[in-house]
């Protein structure tokens, strides 16, 4: 249910700055919006109203409980508010490039004592850990994803079945 309550909500950036607290939805959370934008991040005064960053967000519950949702150019900017160590899980959408792209600049990915959980389901027959080692690794990136200091996990979701989501 939480995540069926998050998704009503994450289009709230223009009400508050990239933040949201959510008790209109039965739930405190925060939520910040790193990035928005579509294909390919944008500079310039074009970009002022809502970043100029792909897609990324991260939800905080009352708890502290954090997960964030897709891995765009806005990734690196979450880094400082995640703390040492940080434990997260990240759900990836899909695996078009503009979801993915942040990755490789995440600075959370060469800490020891992050421990960082990518999850999504298989599309297409690809797996997320395919996916991603295909873009974080030679020759589209100067490090292989196993040389990162981080513990890095993959898991396998099951396929959306188009039903909303329940607890």
């Amino acid at each position: 249910k939480l995540v069926a309550r998050v998704a009503r909500v994450v289009y709230a950036r223009h009400r508050n700055g990239g933040i949201y607290t959510g008790q209109r939805i039965g739930v405190s959370l925060r939520i910040l919006i790193a990035g928005t934008r579509g294909s390919a991040p944008v500079t310039g005064p074009a970009a002022d109203p809502f970043g100029g960053d792909t897609t990324c967000v991260l939800v905080t519950g009352a708890g502290g409980e954090r997960v964030i949702l897709d891995c765009g150019t806005g990734l690196p900017a979450l880094a400082p508010r995640l703390g040492p160590a940080p434990q997260l899980l990240i759900l990836v959408t899909h695996f078009h490039l503009d979801h993915l792209a942040g990755l490789g600049t995440f600075s959370p990915l060469y800490d020891a004592t992050a421990r960082i959980t990518l999850a999504s389901p298989s599309l297409g027959g690809i797996t997320l850990d395919r996916a991603v080692r295909g873009l974080l690794g030679p020759p589209y990136w100067p490090l292989d994803l196993d040389k990162m200091a981080a513990r890095i996990d993959f898991r396998d979701l099951p396929p959306a079945s188009g039903e909303p989501l329940s607890a």
